[in-house]
Protein backbone atom coordinates (compact mmCIF):
# COMPACT_ATOMS: atom_id res chain seq x y z
CA UNK A 1 0.00 0.00 0.00
CA UNK A 2 2.86 2.49 1.15
CA UNK A 3 4.39 1.37 -2.29
CA UNK A 4 1.66 1.83 -4.83
CA UNK A 5 0.76 5.07 -2.76
CA UNK A 6 4.41 6.79 -3.49
CA UNK A 7 4.06 5.25 -7.04
CA UNK A 8 0.36 7.53 -7.44
CA UNK A 9 1.72 10.32 -5.85
CA UNK A 10 5.19 10.18 -7.49
CA UNK A 11 3.49 10.71 -11.17
CA UNK A 12 0.80 12.96 -9.70
CA UNK A 13 2.94 15.43 -8.11
CA UNK A 14 5.67 15.63 -11.26
CA UNK A 15 2.42 16.07 -13.36
CA UNK A 16 0.43 18.62 -11.74
CA UNK A 17 2.01 20.46 -8.61
CA UNK A 18 5.55 20.36 -10.25
CA UNK A 19 4.20 21.01 -14.16
CA UNK A 20 1.88 23.54 -13.33
CA UNK A 21 4.76 25.82 -11.23
CA UNK A 22 7.10 24.94 -13.97
CA UNK A 23 4.89 26.73 -16.88
CA UNK A 24 4.22 29.55 -14.33
CA UNK A 25 7.76 30.16 -13.57
CA UNK A 26 9.20 29.51 -17.50
CA UNK A 27 5.75 31.45 -18.80
CA UNK A 28 6.63 34.41 -21.56
CA UNK A 29 4.33 36.79 -23.80
CA UNK A 30 2.96 33.69 -26.01
CA UNK A 31 3.13 34.95 -30.16
CA UNK A 32 0.50 36.15 -31.88
CA UNK A 33 -2.24 34.87 -33.72
CA UNK A 34 -4.61 36.52 -36.01
CA UNK A 35 -7.31 36.98 -33.54
CA UNK A 36 -4.89 38.27 -30.75
CA UNK A 37 -3.91 40.97 -33.48
CA UNK A 38 -7.60 41.14 -33.54
CA UNK A 39 -8.08 41.58 -30.42
CA UNK A 40 -5.24 44.42 -30.27
CA UNK A 41 -7.44 46.59 -33.20
CA UNK A 42 -9.93 46.58 -31.10
CA UNK A 43 -8.11 47.66 -27.66
CA UNK A 44 -6.83 50.38 -30.04
CA UNK A 45 -10.15 51.77 -30.86
CA UNK A 46 -11.22 51.66 -27.77
CA UNK A 47 -8.04 53.29 -26.51
CA UNK A 48 -8.30 56.47 -29.20
CA UNK A 49 -8.91 59.51 -27.68
CA UNK A 50 -12.75 59.70 -28.33
CA UNK A 51 -14.93 61.26 -25.78
CA UNK A 52 -16.33 59.40 -23.08
CA UNK A 53 -18.86 60.76 -20.41
CA UNK A 54 -17.51 60.12 -16.77
CA UNK A 55 -19.98 57.75 -15.85
CA UNK A 56 -18.33 55.37 -18.11
CA UNK A 57 -15.14 55.75 -17.16
CA UNK A 58 -14.97 53.45 -14.35
CA UNK A 59 -17.00 50.84 -16.74
CA UNK A 60 -14.04 51.12 -18.81
CA UNK A 61 -11.13 50.50 -16.17
CA UNK A 62 -13.42 47.69 -15.40
CA UNK A 63 -12.98 46.62 -18.76
CA UNK A 64 -9.58 47.55 -19.16
CA UNK A 65 -8.38 45.29 -16.37
CA UNK A 66 -10.73 42.24 -17.15
CA UNK A 67 -8.88 42.21 -20.67
CA UNK A 68 -5.34 42.52 -18.92
CA UNK A 69 -6.16 39.73 -16.96
CA UNK A 70 -7.60 37.29 -20.03
CA UNK A 71 -4.87 38.70 -22.31
CA UNK A 72 -2.38 37.54 -18.98
CA UNK A 73 -3.95 34.00 -18.70
CA UNK A 74 -4.14 33.49 -21.99
CA UNK A 75 -1.50 35.43 -24.04
CA UNK A 76 1.32 34.54 -21.82
CA UNK A 77 2.53 30.93 -21.10
CA UNK A 78 5.03 28.92 -22.74
CA UNK A 79 5.55 26.93 -26.03
CA UNK A 80 6.95 23.69 -26.68
CA UNK A 81 9.15 22.26 -28.80
CA UNK A 82 8.52 18.45 -30.95
CA UNK A 83 11.13 16.72 -28.93
CA UNK A 84 9.12 17.56 -25.77
CA UNK A 85 5.93 16.73 -27.78
CA UNK A 86 7.91 13.11 -28.15
CA UNK A 87 8.97 12.61 -24.58
CA UNK A 88 5.13 13.39 -23.64
CA UNK A 89 4.22 10.61 -26.10
CA UNK A 90 6.79 8.16 -24.87
CA UNK A 91 5.17 8.71 -21.36
CA UNK A 92 1.65 7.76 -22.64
CA UNK A 93 3.34 4.33 -23.40
CA UNK A 94 4.25 3.98 -19.70
CA UNK A 95 -0.11 3.81 -19.38
CA UNK A 96 -0.38 0.26 -20.93
CA UNK A 97 0.96 -1.59 -18.29
CA UNK A 98 -1.61 -0.22 -15.80
CA UNK A 99 -4.51 -0.59 -18.25
CA UNK A 100 -3.91 -4.30 -18.73
CA UNK A 101 -3.94 -4.74 -15.00
CA UNK A 102 -7.23 -3.55 -15.08
CA UNK A 103 -8.71 -6.30 -17.73
CA UNK A 104 -9.51 -8.58 -15.23
CA UNK A 105 -11.40 -6.40 -12.70
CA UNK A 106 -13.71 -4.76 -15.92
CA UNK A 107 -14.50 -8.64 -17.40
CA UNK A 108 -14.64 -9.80 -14.20
CA UNK A 109 -11.77 -12.93 -14.59
CA UNK A 110 -10.51 -12.95 -10.99
CA UNK A 111 -9.19 -16.66 -12.12
CA UNK A 112 -6.71 -14.64 -14.23
CA UNK A 113 -5.36 -11.86 -11.78
CA UNK A 114 -2.13 -13.69 -11.51
CA UNK A 115 -1.03 -14.28 -15.15
CA UNK A 116 -2.35 -10.67 -15.81
CA UNK A 117 0.45 -9.60 -13.28
CA UNK A 118 3.04 -11.58 -14.80
CA UNK A 119 1.59 -9.75 -18.26
CA UNK A 120 1.54 -6.33 -16.74
CA UNK A 121 5.12 -7.14 -15.42
CA UNK A 122 6.62 -8.13 -18.61
CA UNK A 123 5.12 -5.17 -20.34
CA UNK A 124 6.15 -2.94 -18.22
CA UNK A 125 9.94 -4.12 -17.93
CA UNK A 126 9.74 -4.07 -22.21
CA UNK A 127 8.93 -0.63 -21.98
CA UNK A 128 11.65 0.22 -19.43
CA UNK A 129 14.17 -1.53 -21.40
CA UNK A 130 12.96 -0.18 -24.61
CA UNK A 131 13.57 3.28 -23.28
CA UNK A 132 16.84 2.48 -22.77
CA UNK A 133 16.96 1.08 -26.38
CA UNK A 134 16.04 4.28 -27.78
CA UNK A 135 17.87 6.69 -26.23
CA UNK A 136 20.81 4.46 -27.26
CA UNK A 137 19.88 4.04 -30.71
CA UNK A 138 17.96 6.76 -31.21
CA UNK A 139 19.59 9.72 -28.95
CA UNK A 140 17.51 12.28 -29.56
CA UNK A 141 17.03 13.12 -25.26
CA UNK A 142 21.03 12.51 -25.42
CA UNK A 143 21.75 14.97 -28.05
CA UNK A 144 19.52 17.93 -26.12
CA UNK A 145 21.31 17.02 -23.29
CA UNK A 146 24.84 17.10 -24.89
CA UNK A 147 23.86 20.66 -26.46
CA UNK A 148 25.94 22.55 -24.05
CA UNK A 149 29.31 20.13 -25.18
CA UNK A 150 28.15 20.75 -28.85
CA UNK A 151 28.43 24.24 -27.60
CA UNK A 152 31.65 24.34 -26.11
CA UNK A 153 33.22 22.38 -29.24
CA UNK A 154 31.88 24.86 -31.13
CA UNK A 155 33.23 27.42 -28.77
CA UNK A 156 36.45 26.12 -28.94
CA UNK A 157 36.78 26.14 -32.55
CA UNK A 158 36.08 30.04 -32.41
CA UNK A 159 38.79 30.77 -30.49
CA UNK A 160 41.07 28.80 -32.15
CA UNK A 161 39.82 30.89 -35.33
CA UNK A 162 40.11 34.59 -33.64
CA UNK A 163 44.07 33.54 -32.22
CA UNK A 164 44.76 33.36 -36.33
CA UNK A 165 43.53 37.22 -36.55
CA UNK A 166 44.79 38.72 -33.64
CA UNK A 167 48.10 40.97 -33.93
CA UNK A 168 50.26 39.41 -31.25
CA UNK A 169 50.07 36.80 -28.72
CA UNK A 170 47.02 36.99 -26.56
CA UNK A 171 49.09 35.87 -23.44
CA UNK A 172 52.12 37.83 -22.26
CA UNK A 173 55.43 35.99 -21.63
CA UNK A 174 53.79 36.05 -17.97
CA UNK A 175 50.85 34.04 -18.80
CA UNK A 176 48.92 36.52 -18.11
CA UNK A 177 45.91 38.05 -21.10
CA UNK A 178 47.40 40.72 -23.10
CA UNK A 179 44.66 43.13 -22.75
CA UNK A 180 45.88 45.66 -25.44
CA UNK A 181 45.82 43.08 -27.52
CA UNK A 182 42.37 41.44 -27.07
CA UNK A 183 40.98 45.45 -26.97
CA UNK A 184 42.52 45.71 -30.34
CA UNK A 185 41.01 42.46 -31.94
CA UNK A 186 37.83 43.41 -30.98
CA UNK A 187 38.33 47.25 -32.39
CA UNK A 188 39.49 45.09 -35.89
CA UNK A 189 36.08 43.44 -35.27
CA UNK A 190 34.02 46.12 -35.26
CA UNK A 191 33.47 47.00 -39.11
CA UNK A 192 31.01 49.89 -38.13
CA UNK A 193 32.81 51.31 -35.30
CA UNK A 194 30.05 51.29 -33.38
CA UNK A 195 31.73 50.01 -30.26
CA UNK A 196 29.15 47.17 -30.54
CA UNK A 197 29.57 43.48 -32.53
CA UNK A 198 26.19 42.79 -34.33
CA UNK A 199 25.01 39.37 -35.29
CA UNK A 200 25.96 40.30 -38.89
CA UNK A 201 29.60 40.87 -37.83
CA UNK A 202 29.88 37.85 -35.71
CA UNK A 203 28.89 36.17 -38.75
CA UNK A 204 31.55 37.85 -40.63
CA UNK A 205 34.14 36.42 -38.13
CA UNK A 206 33.18 33.35 -37.80
CA UNK A 207 33.06 33.06 -41.78
CA UNK A 208 34.94 29.49 -43.15
CA UNK A 209 35.41 28.05 -39.62
CA UNK A 210 32.80 25.12 -40.01
CA UNK A 211 30.91 23.50 -42.36
CA UNK A 212 27.28 24.77 -43.97
CA UNK A 213 25.77 22.23 -41.55
CA UNK A 214 27.20 23.65 -38.37
CA UNK A 215 27.82 27.40 -39.89
CA UNK A 216 24.41 28.06 -38.19
CA UNK A 217 24.60 26.47 -34.88
CA UNK A 218 28.49 27.87 -34.82
CA UNK A 219 27.00 31.27 -34.91
CA UNK A 220 24.05 30.79 -32.69
CA UNK A 221 26.41 29.45 -29.98
CA UNK A 222 28.80 31.81 -30.39
CA UNK A 223 26.31 34.87 -30.39
CA UNK A 224 24.39 33.09 -27.43
CA UNK A 225 27.72 32.97 -25.27
CA UNK A 226 29.15 35.99 -26.20
CA UNK A 227 26.16 37.96 -25.86
CA UNK A 228 26.11 37.88 -21.79
CA UNK A 229 22.69 41.13 -21.09
CA UNK A 230 20.73 39.65 -24.02
CA UNK A 231 20.56 42.62 -26.14
CA UNK A 232 21.78 40.66 -29.73
CA UNK A 233 25.06 43.05 -29.68
CA UNK A 234 28.02 42.67 -28.17
CA UNK A 235 30.12 45.27 -26.67
CA UNK A 236 33.88 45.45 -25.51
CA UNK A 237 33.32 44.43 -22.42
CA UNK A 238 31.46 41.37 -23.21
CA UNK A 239 34.02 40.31 -25.45
CA UNK A 240 36.86 41.47 -23.20
CA UNK A 241 35.20 39.36 -20.31
CA UNK A 242 34.79 36.12 -22.67
CA UNK A 243 37.74 35.93 -24.20
CA UNK A 244 39.76 36.54 -21.08
CA UNK A 245 37.52 33.05 -19.78
CA UNK A 246 37.91 31.11 -22.91
CA UNK A 247 41.61 31.75 -22.38
CA UNK A 248 41.66 30.37 -18.75
CA UNK A 249 39.87 27.57 -19.94
CA UNK A 250 41.44 26.72 -22.47
CA UNK A 251 44.98 27.33 -20.34
CA UNK A 252 43.75 24.65 -17.93
CA UNK A 253 41.71 22.14 -20.30
CA UNK A 254 42.04 18.43 -18.71
CA UNK A 255 43.14 19.71 -15.09
CA UNK A 256 40.73 17.73 -13.34
CA UNK A 257 40.26 20.79 -10.58
CA UNK A 258 39.32 23.03 -12.85
CA UNK A 259 35.45 23.80 -12.95
CA UNK A 260 33.88 26.04 -15.55
CA UNK A 261 31.36 27.31 -13.36
CA UNK A 262 34.00 28.07 -10.57
CA UNK A 263 35.47 30.90 -13.12
CA UNK A 264 32.03 32.24 -13.86
CA UNK A 265 31.89 32.78 -9.89
CA UNK A 266 35.23 34.46 -9.26
CA UNK A 267 34.73 36.87 -12.30
CA UNK A 268 31.03 37.52 -11.04
CA UNK A 269 32.52 37.87 -7.55
CA UNK A 270 35.34 39.93 -8.55
CA UNK A 271 33.59 42.32 -10.25
CA UNK A 272 30.70 42.97 -7.46
CA UNK A 273 33.71 43.40 -5.11
CA UNK A 274 35.26 46.03 -7.42
CA UNK A 275 32.05 47.99 -8.51
CA UNK A 276 31.25 48.30 -4.74
CA UNK A 277 34.59 49.23 -3.74
CA UNK A 278 34.56 51.86 -6.47
CA UNK A 279 30.94 53.40 -4.71
CA UNK A 280 32.56 53.33 -1.32
CA UNK A 281 35.79 55.36 -2.51
CA UNK A 282 33.21 57.61 -4.56
CA UNK A 283 30.93 58.23 -1.15
CA UNK A 284 34.37 59.22 0.66
CA UNK A 285 35.70 61.45 -2.21
CA UNK A 286 32.01 63.19 -1.98
CA UNK A 287 32.44 63.56 2.16
CA UNK A 288 36.32 65.24 1.07
CA UNK A 289 34.77 67.68 -1.09
CA UNK A 290 31.95 68.44 1.02
CA UNK A 291 34.34 69.25 3.78
CA UNK A 292 36.59 71.32 2.29
CA UNK A 293 39.37 69.05 1.71
CA UNK A 294 39.09 69.92 -2.05
CA UNK A 295 38.46 67.30 -4.81
CA UNK A 296 40.27 63.92 -5.32
CA UNK A 297 40.43 64.58 -8.93
CA UNK A 298 41.81 66.74 -11.01
CA UNK A 299 40.53 68.39 -13.96
CA UNK A 300 42.10 65.93 -16.36
CA UNK A 301 40.19 63.12 -14.13
CA UNK A 302 43.59 62.14 -12.44
CA UNK A 303 43.93 61.55 -8.27
CA UNK A 304 44.84 64.96 -6.72
CA UNK A 305 47.39 63.39 -4.19
CA UNK A 306 47.81 66.32 -1.70
CA UNK A 307 44.10 66.21 -1.66
CA UNK A 308 44.03 62.34 -1.12
CA UNK A 309 46.88 62.87 1.44
CA UNK A 310 44.97 65.08 3.65
CA UNK A 311 42.35 62.72 4.03
CA UNK A 312 45.13 60.38 4.53
CA UNK A 313 45.67 62.95 7.78
CA UNK A 314 42.66 63.75 8.87
CA UNK A 315 41.26 59.97 9.52
CA UNK A 316 44.80 59.24 11.25
CA UNK A 317 43.76 59.94 14.29
CA UNK A 318 47.20 59.33 16.60
CA UNK A 319 48.92 60.61 13.51
CA UNK A 320 51.94 57.64 13.26
CA UNK A 321 50.85 57.61 9.68
CA UNK A 322 49.38 54.60 9.50
CA UNK A 323 45.05 53.93 10.00
CA UNK A 324 44.03 51.54 12.17
CA UNK A 325 40.48 49.34 12.21
CA UNK A 326 39.41 52.09 15.11
CA UNK A 327 40.45 54.97 13.15
CA UNK A 328 38.82 54.11 10.48
CA UNK A 329 35.42 53.31 11.58
CA UNK A 330 35.55 56.31 13.57
CA UNK A 331 36.24 58.52 10.17
CA UNK A 332 33.35 56.96 8.33
CA UNK A 333 30.58 57.49 11.04
CA UNK A 334 29.80 60.82 9.38
CA UNK A 335 29.74 59.34 5.79
CA UNK A 336 26.47 58.12 4.59
CA UNK A 337 27.15 55.05 2.31
CA UNK A 338 24.14 55.45 -0.41
CA UNK A 339 22.92 51.73 -2.17
CA UNK A 340 25.30 49.53 -0.46
CA UNK A 341 22.72 47.40 1.40
CA UNK A 342 25.33 46.98 4.09
CA UNK A 343 25.40 47.25 7.59
CA UNK A 344 28.53 50.04 8.89
CA UNK A 345 30.36 47.10 10.03
CA UNK A 346 29.97 45.24 6.83
CA UNK A 347 31.08 48.63 5.24
CA UNK A 348 34.11 49.18 7.56
CA UNK A 349 35.59 45.20 6.86
CA UNK A 350 35.32 45.81 2.80
CA UNK A 351 36.89 49.03 3.06
CA UNK A 352 39.21 47.80 5.27
CA UNK A 353 39.90 45.01 3.27
CA UNK A 354 40.08 46.61 0.17
CA UNK A 355 42.52 49.55 1.67
CA UNK A 356 44.43 46.82 3.56
CA UNK A 357 46.80 45.00 1.06
CA UNK A 358 49.61 43.62 2.92
CA UNK A 359 46.79 42.89 5.63
CA UNK A 360 48.31 43.94 8.63
CA UNK A 361 45.38 45.67 10.51
CA UNK A 362 46.86 48.93 9.55
CA UNK A 363 46.76 50.98 6.31
CA UNK A 364 49.56 52.84 5.50
CA UNK A 365 49.76 56.01 3.41
CA UNK A 366 51.24 54.18 0.52
CA UNK A 367 48.13 51.84 0.44
CA UNK A 368 45.57 54.75 1.07
CA UNK A 369 47.16 56.01 -2.46
CA UNK A 370 47.02 53.30 -4.29
CA UNK A 371 43.80 52.41 -3.50
CA UNK A 372 42.42 55.53 -4.38
CA UNK A 373 44.29 55.20 -7.38
CA UNK A 374 43.05 52.26 -9.08
CA UNK A 375 39.68 52.90 -7.49
CA UNK A 376 39.34 56.19 -8.93
CA UNK A 377 42.27 57.50 -10.97
CA UNK A 378 42.44 54.31 -13.25
CA UNK A 379 41.19 54.92 -16.91
CA UNK A 380 40.52 51.36 -17.48
CA UNK A 381 38.75 50.11 -14.49
CA UNK A 382 38.17 46.93 -16.26
CA UNK A 383 41.58 45.47 -16.92
CA UNK A 384 42.50 45.12 -13.16
CA UNK A 385 39.74 42.95 -12.79
CA UNK A 386 41.23 40.36 -15.51
CA UNK A 387 44.16 40.54 -14.65
CA UNK A 388 43.11 40.22 -10.66
CA UNK A 389 40.70 37.28 -11.03
CA UNK A 390 43.16 35.22 -14.06
CA UNK A 391 45.95 35.45 -11.42
CA UNK A 392 43.23 34.14 -8.70
CA UNK A 393 41.94 31.62 -10.61
CA UNK A 394 45.38 30.41 -11.41
CA UNK A 395 46.53 30.18 -7.89
CA UNK A 396 43.29 28.64 -7.12
CA UNK A 397 43.68 25.93 -9.34
CA UNK A 398 47.01 25.53 -8.68
CA UNK A 399 46.56 24.28 -5.19
CA UNK A 400 43.83 22.05 -6.15
CA UNK A 401 46.06 20.24 -8.94
CA UNK A 402 48.13 16.86 -7.63
CA UNK A 403 52.01 17.48 -8.92
CA UNK A 404 52.43 14.62 -10.72
CA UNK A 405 49.47 12.81 -10.79
CA UNK A 406 47.08 11.85 -13.44
CA UNK A 407 44.03 10.01 -13.16
CA UNK A 408 43.96 7.10 -14.89
CA UNK A 409 40.57 5.75 -16.91
CA UNK A 410 40.25 3.38 -13.77
CA UNK A 411 39.87 5.81 -11.27
CA UNK A 412 37.65 8.00 -13.69
CA UNK A 413 35.60 4.86 -14.02
CA UNK A 414 35.64 3.74 -10.23
CA UNK A 415 34.20 7.52 -8.70
CA UNK A 416 30.79 7.22 -10.72
CA UNK A 417 30.15 3.40 -10.17
CA UNK A 418 31.06 3.49 -6.82
CA UNK A 419 28.50 6.45 -6.34
CA UNK A 420 26.13 5.05 -7.77
CA UNK A 421 26.87 1.80 -5.57
CA UNK A 422 26.45 4.35 -2.44
CA UNK A 423 23.40 5.68 -3.45
CA UNK A 424 21.79 2.22 -4.33
CA UNK A 425 22.93 1.18 -0.79
CA UNK A 426 21.20 3.96 1.07
CA UNK A 427 18.26 3.62 -0.75
CA UNK A 428 18.12 -0.12 -0.02
CA UNK A 429 18.73 0.38 3.80
CA UNK A 430 16.40 3.08 4.53
CA UNK A 431 13.27 1.60 2.36
CA UNK A 432 12.11 -0.14 5.48
CA UNK A 433 12.47 2.44 8.18
CA UNK A 434 10.79 5.03 5.71
CA UNK A 435 7.96 2.46 5.09
CA UNK A 436 7.79 2.09 9.19
CA UNK A 437 7.93 5.93 9.87
CA UNK A 438 4.71 5.95 7.31
CA UNK A 439 2.85 3.01 9.08
CA UNK A 440 3.35 4.84 12.36
CA UNK A 441 2.38 8.27 11.25
CA UNK A 442 -0.78 6.95 9.70
CA UNK A 443 -1.36 5.04 12.55
CA UNK A 444 -1.08 8.08 14.57
CA UNK A 445 -3.44 10.27 12.46
CA UNK A 446 -5.69 7.64 11.75
CA UNK A 447 -5.08 8.40 8.21
CA UNK A 448 -5.17 5.17 5.65
CA UNK A 449 -1.11 5.06 5.00
CA UNK A 450 -1.70 5.05 0.72
CA UNK A 451 -2.38 9.03 1.68
CA UNK A 452 0.50 9.53 3.99
CA UNK A 453 2.83 8.37 1.27
CA UNK A 454 0.50 9.60 -1.86
CA UNK A 455 1.71 13.35 -0.29
CA UNK A 456 5.23 12.85 2.40
CA UNK A 457 6.90 10.29 0.08
CA UNK A 458 6.58 12.02 -3.37
CA UNK A 459 7.89 15.61 -1.85
CA UNK A 460 10.91 13.98 0.23
CA UNK A 461 11.93 12.02 -2.72
CA UNK A 462 11.35 15.11 -5.43
CA UNK A 463 12.46 17.80 -3.59
CA UNK A 464 15.69 18.23 -5.42
CA UNK A 465 14.60 17.67 -8.50
CA UNK A 466 11.93 20.11 -8.28
CA UNK A 467 14.18 22.54 -7.68
CA UNK A 468 16.22 22.18 -10.48
CA UNK A 469 13.22 22.11 -12.87
CA UNK A 470 11.83 25.18 -11.62
CA UNK A 471 14.95 26.95 -11.76
CA UNK A 472 15.50 25.51 -15.61
CA UNK A 473 11.97 27.21 -16.03
CA UNK A 474 12.51 30.46 -14.20
CA UNK A 475 15.42 31.08 -16.77
CA UNK A 476 12.40 31.97 -19.12
CA UNK A 477 14.57 30.76 -21.85
CA UNK A 478 12.64 28.65 -24.73
CA UNK A 479 15.49 26.31 -24.96
CA UNK A 480 15.29 25.43 -20.66
CA UNK A 481 11.41 25.34 -20.52
CA UNK A 482 12.08 22.96 -23.66
CA UNK A 483 14.64 20.94 -20.88
CA UNK A 484 12.15 21.60 -18.12
CA UNK A 485 8.69 19.91 -19.60
CA UNK A 486 11.25 17.56 -21.15
CA UNK A 487 11.97 16.33 -17.85
CA UNK A 488 9.28 16.25 -16.16
CA UNK A 489 8.00 13.94 -18.84
CA UNK A 490 10.71 11.64 -18.63
CA UNK A 491 10.60 11.26 -14.86
CA UNK A 492 6.75 10.49 -14.79
CA UNK A 493 7.38 7.94 -17.59
CA UNK A 494 10.51 6.55 -15.27
CA UNK A 495 8.50 6.37 -12.54
CA UNK A 496 5.66 4.87 -13.69
CA UNK A 497 7.70 2.04 -15.80
CA UNK A 498 10.24 1.21 -13.14
CA UNK A 499 8.03 1.86 -10.11
CA UNK A 500 5.04 -1.05 -11.63
CA UNK A 501 8.11 -2.99 -12.31
CA UNK A 502 9.35 -3.44 -8.94
CA UNK A 503 5.84 -3.66 -7.40
CA UNK A 504 4.24 -6.28 -9.66
CA UNK A 505 7.78 -8.18 -9.23
CA UNK A 506 6.71 -8.48 -5.32
CA UNK A 507 2.99 -9.16 -6.17
CA UNK A 508 3.98 -12.16 -8.78
CA UNK A 509 6.56 -14.00 -6.92
CA UNK A 510 4.95 -13.72 -3.68
CA UNK A 511 1.39 -14.73 -4.87
CA UNK A 512 -0.12 -11.83 -3.52
CA UNK A 513 -3.28 -9.96 -5.13
CA UNK A 514 -3.31 -6.69 -7.24
CA UNK A 515 -6.40 -4.84 -5.44
CA UNK A 516 -5.27 -0.86 -6.44
CA UNK A 517 -7.99 -0.12 -8.91
CA UNK A 518 -8.72 3.27 -7.67
CA UNK A 519 -5.02 4.20 -7.49
CA UNK A 520 -4.07 2.50 -10.99
CA UNK A 521 -7.54 5.02 -12.18
CA UNK A 522 -5.89 7.72 -10.96
CA UNK A 523 -2.29 7.42 -12.26
CA UNK A 524 -3.95 6.92 -15.59
CA UNK A 525 -5.97 9.79 -15.64
CA UNK A 526 -3.51 12.16 -14.63
CA UNK A 527 -1.27 10.72 -16.90
CA UNK A 528 -3.54 10.59 -19.69
CA UNK A 529 -5.17 14.25 -18.94
CA UNK A 530 -1.41 16.22 -18.74
CA UNK A 531 0.04 14.01 -21.39
CA UNK A 532 -2.34 14.91 -23.60
CA UNK A 533 -1.93 18.52 -22.84
CA UNK A 534 1.84 17.95 -24.53
CA UNK A 535 1.21 15.74 -27.04
CA UNK A 536 -1.53 18.14 -28.97
CA UNK A 537 -0.13 21.84 -27.85
CA UNK A 538 2.80 23.30 -28.46
CA UNK A 539 1.20 26.50 -27.29
CA UNK A 540 0.54 26.66 -23.46
CA UNK A 541 -1.45 29.00 -22.30
CA UNK A 542 -0.61 30.16 -18.36
CA UNK A 543 -4.49 29.53 -16.87
CA UNK A 544 -3.57 25.43 -18.40
CA UNK A 545 -1.20 26.00 -14.91
CA UNK A 546 -5.00 26.01 -13.06
CA UNK A 547 -5.85 22.47 -14.54
CA UNK A 548 -2.88 21.34 -13.25
CA UNK A 549 -3.13 22.38 -9.66
CA UNK A 550 -6.64 21.25 -9.15
CA UNK A 551 -5.72 18.14 -10.29
CA UNK A 552 -3.72 16.75 -7.28
CA UNK A 553 -6.31 17.60 -4.76
CA UNK A 554 -8.98 16.38 -7.31
CA UNK A 555 -6.96 12.65 -7.14
CA UNK A 556 -6.66 12.73 -3.40
CA UNK A 557 -10.53 13.05 -3.31
CA UNK A 558 -11.30 10.57 -5.98
CA UNK A 559 -9.60 8.05 -4.21
CA UNK A 560 -11.49 8.89 -0.84
CA UNK A 561 -14.80 8.91 -2.81
CA UNK A 562 -13.89 5.10 -4.45
CA UNK A 563 -12.43 3.86 -1.49
CA UNK A 564 -14.87 4.99 1.13
CA UNK A 565 -18.34 5.09 -0.65
CA UNK A 566 -18.05 2.44 -3.27
CA UNK A 567 -15.68 -0.26 -2.10
CA UNK A 568 -12.94 0.19 -4.59
CA UNK A 569 -9.18 -1.78 -3.64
Amino acid sequence: MTGVGSLAGSTTFLLTFLWGTCLYFGKRELPSTSSESKDSNCQTSLDSPTPVTDSKNSTLQSLSLRKQLSSSLTGTGVTIDPETIITARIMFTSLVPFIVLQIPIILKLSSLRHIVTLVALIVSVSFLLSYFYYQIFEPSIQKRRLEFVMNEHLLHDFLKHIQKHAEGKLLTSQGAPNLEVIRSLFQNFDLDKSKDLSHDEVLKIIRGIWTEELHHKGAEAVMKDLDLNCNDKVCEEEFMTWLTKRLLLSKHEGKSSFNKSTLDNLFKQRKTQYERSKHLICEISKHAQNSGLGNLLTDDGELNQPVVKRLFNEFDLDHNNCISLSELRTAIQGIKFEQTGSSQEEVLAHLMKELDKNEDQEIDETEFLNAFTKLLGSKTTMDDIYLEVWKKTEELFDEKEPRGLNLDSLKEWATPISLLLLGTSMLSLFSSPLVASVQQISKAAGIPSFFVSFVLIPLATNTRRARAIIASANKKKRRTTFLAFSEIYGSAFMNNTLGLSLLLAIVYFRGLAWDFSAEVLIIVIISAIMGSIGCLCSRIPLWTCFIAYLLYPLSLAFVYVLNSFYGWL
